[in-house]
């Protein structure tokens, strides 16, 4: 298990870090998925706790500007994944829920780079993603991504030995 993102809270939930884990299960014990975690510690009280359920791979963690809500983008795994066209999710965490999702969406891309609040508006969610895609979100629709801003080729040549840096 290794750490992929830490994130203080905001206004709202400053005695709050949330942390975002990644675990490789090798294909050998014949499961070969990736496992991951989220973890929300309280620096006041040093209670550490786990959102359940578990997940995949955890890219990107980011507090909302003007409410308690915490996004998490992640690579699912077989279980936490309902939809098996999705290739990232982004879970919205609330602390009157327990810290439970209480609302996700299911983006197509294979990693995400980042996940964002809109700063005027927490109900809008933008997520982007290595593909060169930006995929916006709105909470009152969630079954598809509101829009999906892409650009051309990128001016700076990738190596040869690229790589995004999430598991296959």
């Amino acid at each position: 298990v290794y750490p992929t993102c830490l994130e203080w809270g905001n206004s709202f939930h400053s005695q709050y870090l949330a942390g975002g884990f990644a675990s490789s299960v090798s294909e050998d014990s014949g499961i070969g998925i990736d496992l991951g975690q989220t973890c929300i510690w309280d620096v006041y009280t040093g209670v550490a706790q786990e959102i359940r359920p578990y997940s995949g791979y955890i890219f990107s963690l980011n507090w909302s500007p003007q409410s308690s809500l915490l996004a998490c983008a992640l690579k699912p795994h077989f279980k936490a994944n309902a939809n098996k066209s999705s290739r990232s999710i982004i879970r919205l965490l609330h602390p009157r829920n327990l810290w439970r999702v209480c609302l996700a969406f299911d983006c197509p891309a294979r990693d995400i780079n980042d996940v964002v609040f809109c700063p005027y508006d927490d109900r809008f969610v933008a997520a982007g993603a290595t593909n060169g895609v930006t995929y916006v979100y709105d909470m009152r629709n969630p079954l598809r991504e509101l829009y999906r801003f892409a650009h051309g080729e990128s001016l700076l040549e990738k190596p040869a030995d690229y790589t995004t840096g999430a598991p296959p």
